[in-house]
C-alpha cells in the first residue's frame, strides 16, 4: 500500500507530479494552474493527455519540482498569485475561453471532442481520464470561443458526458444548428393525408441571445429547431394568414406560425458593413430560407419600443427588408407596460405604438395585430379596449391578438376558432415543467396523436 499525500491540496499535487515523473512521464515540462479553482485544472487535464506531463496546484509560490522545468501555466497568474513567472501561459476571458485556449494549443487533429460540463466538476473530472480531447459549457449555452473552435475545426464527433441537468439537449440542438453540413440536401418528407380538423402551433420567442433558457433561444439552436420542423413536414405561414385562412402552403403538409415579441436588437441586426447579422432572428430566417427548399419564413414581429430594434438610423431599412421578404408587423405597445395593471394605459399605448410603426410603412399598411405584453388577463370591458379603440385622434381595430397559452390553436375554419386571443408556444427546450409548454412537447405530442395535427 502506497499513500501520496502532503499537508494541502498543494502539496499533494506536488508529490503526485514527482510520482508521476518516477513512474516515466515527462520530466522536463510541467503544468501548473490554480488549486482553488476547478475549471482551469479540468481544461489541464487537455495537455497532461498531450504533453504527457504532470499537473501541479499552485498558490503564491512554485513549487521546488517546478526548478529547471519548461512551465505551462493554464488559467490567469493573478488567480495563481504568482509574480515573475517565467513560462508560456494559456488563459483566456473566463473558464470557457481558456478551455478553448487549451485545445487551441494541442497537437490534435479533433476528429472527435468530449463535451462535459464547467459549472459542476464531477463529470468533467471523470471524462478527462478519456483520451480524447475535453471541452467545458455552460448548461445555457457554449461560449462563442467554443463555437467558433468546433467550425473552424470541423469537429463533427461529440460525446456529451453528464446528464441533461448540467447538459440539457438545447446544447445538442446548437451543434446540429451550428454544422452547415446539416442544413444540405434536405428534403421534406413524404406528404401526410389532409386533416383539416386538426391543431395548429402557433409559436413565440423573444430574443435570440448566447443563452437558452425559456425565453430566449441560441442562434444555432432556433436553426435546429426550423430544420426540425421541416424535416417532420412543417412550414411557416404568417399569423395574418393564420387568421385570413389562407394556409399557402402545399398540401399534404402542416403550417406553424412563428411570432417575435418586443423590439429589441436581437431580432433584426446591420452590421456596420451594411449586411444582416447572422446571430440576430431575422439573419437565421434567411439562413434557413436560403438552404431548405420550399421553406418561405414569414414571421410576425410584435414591436415595442420608440425605436424598434434599436439601431436608429437603420430602422426604415430594417421595415423595407421585412416587407420585402413578407413578414408581419404587429404592436406591443409604446412601452412595454402591463396593461393588466394599467388598464387606463391601454388606448394610448396601443394607439401610440400604432402611430409609431405605421411611420415607417406604406400608407396601405395598417398595424392591426397586436400581442399582449406579459400575457396578461383582463376583464371584460378592458379586454374589448384591447381590440378597438382611440387616443387623441388615432383610431385602431386589431383583428388578431396573441397571448401567452401555452397550448395548440384552433385551425381557422373551426367553429371553435377564437381571434381574440390567439394561445401561444414558447421556442424554447428548458424542461422547466412536467406538462406540455414548450416547443418540443407538442412536437412529441403530435407525433404520437397525428389525427390532432392540421394537414393541408
Amino acid at each position: 500500500l502506497i499513500r501520496i499525500s502532503g499537508e494541502d491540496r498543494f502539496e499533494t499535487s506536488e508529490k503526485v507530479a514527482e510520482k508521476a515523473i518516477e513512474l516515466g512521464l515527462s520530466n522536463d515540462t510541467l503544468i501548473v494552474t490554480g488549486g482553488l479553482s476547478y475549471p482551469d485544472a479540468l481544461s489541464s487535464s487537455n495537455l497532461v493527455k498531450d504533453k504527457n506531463s504532470p499537473l501541479v496546484l499552485v498558490r503564491n509560490n512554485l513549487p521546488e519540482i517546478a526548478k529547471d522545468k519548461n512551465l505551462i501555466a493554464v488559467g490567469g497568474i493573478k488567480n495563481m498569485e504568482l509574480e515573475n513567472f517565467n513560462g508560456e501561459i494559456i488563459s483566456g476571458k473566463d473558464r470557457y475561453e481558456t478551455s478553448v485556449r487549451v485545445l487551441q494549443s494541442l497537437n490534435n487533429d479533433f476528429s472527435n471532442l468530449l463535451i462535459a460540463s464547467g459549472e459542476n466538476y464531477p463529470d468533467a473530472l471523470v471524462a478527462s481520464a478519456i483520451e480524447n480531447p475535453l471541452l467545458l459549457t455552460k448548461k445555457n449555452g457554449y461560449s462563442l470561443s467554443s463555437l467558433d473552435f468546433i467550425k473552424e475545426n470541423k469537429i463533427k464527433d461529440f460525446i456529451l458526458v453528464g446528464g441533461l441537468t448540467n447538459l440539457p439537449e438545447s446544447l445538442i440542438d446548437q451543434l446540429i444548428g451550428l454544422d452547415d453540413d446539416n442544413f444540405k440536401n434536405v428534403k421534406l418528407p413524404e406528404k401526410m393525408p389532409s386533416n383539416h380538423n386538426g391543431k395548429i402551433m402557433v409559436l413565440t420567442m423573444h430574443d435570440v441571445s448566447d443563452i437558452d433558457n425559456a425565453y430566449n433561444r441560441t442562434p444555432e439552436a432556433l436553426k435546429a429547431d426550423l430544420l426540425n420542423l421541416y424535416k417532420k413536414g412543417y412550414l411557416p405561414i404568417s399569423l395574418r394568414e393564420y387568421i385570413d385562412n389562407d394556409i399557402n402552403i402545399p398540401e399534404g403538409y402542416s403550417p406553424y406560425v412563428i411570432v417575435l415579441d418586443d423590439g429589441t436588437l436581437s431580432k433584426f441586426e446591420i452590421n456596420e458593413d451594411g449586411s444582416i447579422s447572422e446571430r440576430c432572428a431575422f439573419g437565421v430566417f434567411k439562413y434557413i430560407d436560403d438552404r431548405l427548399e420550399g421553406h418561405k419564413t414569414k414571421a410576425t414581429f410584435f414591436i415595442s419600443g420608440k425605436v424598434p430594434f434599436k439601431q436608429e438610423n437603420l430602422v426604415q431599412k430594417k421595415f423595407d427588408l421585412l416587407l420585402e421578404n413578407e413578414m408581419d408587423i404587429g404592436n406591443h405597445t409604446l412601452n412595454h407596460v402591463n396593461l393588466s395593471k394599467n388598464p387606463q394605459l391601454i388606448e394610448k399605448e396601443i394607439a401610440l405604438q400604432k402611430q409609431n410603426l405605421e411611420s415607417y410603412l406604406p400608407d396601405d399598411y395598417e398595424v392591426n395585430l397586436f400581442a399582449i405584453p406579459f400575457s396578461t388577463h383582463f376583464t371584460k370591458k378592458d379586454k374589448s379596449k384591447i381590440f378597438q379603440g382611440e387616443y387623441n385622434g388615432i383610431k385602431y381595430k386589431n383583428i388578431g391578438v396573441a397571448e401567452g397559452g401555452w397550448k395548440l390553436s384552433e385551425a381557422p375554419q373551426n367553429m371553435d376558432f377564437d381571434n381574440t386571443f390567439i394561445p401561444r408556444i414558447p421556442i424554447s427546450r428548458s424542461n422547466n415543467f412536467d406538462i406540455p409548454t414548450e416547443l418540443y412537447d407538442f412536437l412529441d405530442y403530435l407525433d404520437k396523436n397525428p389525427n390532432k395535427r392540421y394537414v393541408k
